[in-house]
């Protein structure tokens, strides 16, 4: 200010006065905006009442992409047999860069045996009944923005019971002697 000194600058969207600044470098931080365009203008006022504003400067505000979670099956491993019988414990990791984690759903074949909703990780349940055959396991995992991702499948086999027996092999004189 030629005449006088600068006592305080009023920032606006349109008419809307989003903030004042009374120093030096003369700022406001503008906080949770909504999606859409703005025209943003600065009043700067002197000691004396005196004002000017400034030119406008027309911006739009997008909302941030929702980047996807990311999932896996922990354990177990794919490839892990199983006697038939067996209860199978699923363990799946799963994270969000841009949010936090809504659910958590485990599928054997294509079909939810667990849904893990509002759950904290470890995200565990256990797998019973399953029939003797390979099986592919799944997790599909969804953020709080809605957005999901389903995990490759890790495959694990379910064989026949064993049973418990003793193999007793005997070598007379000239090779294997047995019934």
């Amino acid at each position: 200010d030629s005449d006088g000194s600068v006592g305080r600058v009023d920032f606006y969207a349109g008419t809307t006065l989003i903030g004042s600044a009374t120093s030096a470098p003369y700022s406001v931080t503008w906080s949770n905006v909504a999606a859409g365009n703005y025209s943003l203008t600065a009043k700067a006022v002197d000691n004396g009442g005196a004002s000017r504003t400034s030119t406008a400067v027309n911006i739009t505000v997008t909302m941030p992409v929702n980047v996807p979670p990311s999932t896996g099956i922990t354990t177990p491993a794919a490839g892990t047999h199983f006697a038939a019988g067996s209860a199978v414990t699923v363990t799946a990791a799963a994270s969000d860069s841009d949010g936090s984690i809504a659910s958590v759903m485990l599928y054997a074949d294509g079909v939810v045996f667990a849904s893990l909703s509002g759950a904290s990780p470890p995200y565990t349940a256990t797998l019973t009944g399953l029939a003797t055959g390979v099986h592919a396991l799944t997790a599909k995992v969804t953020d709080n923005g809605g957005a999901s991702t389903t995990s490759a499948a890790g495959n694990i086999t379910v064989g026949a019971a064993g049973g418990n027996g003793t193999v007793t092999l005997q070598d007379v004189g000239g090779g294997y002697g047995g019934p």
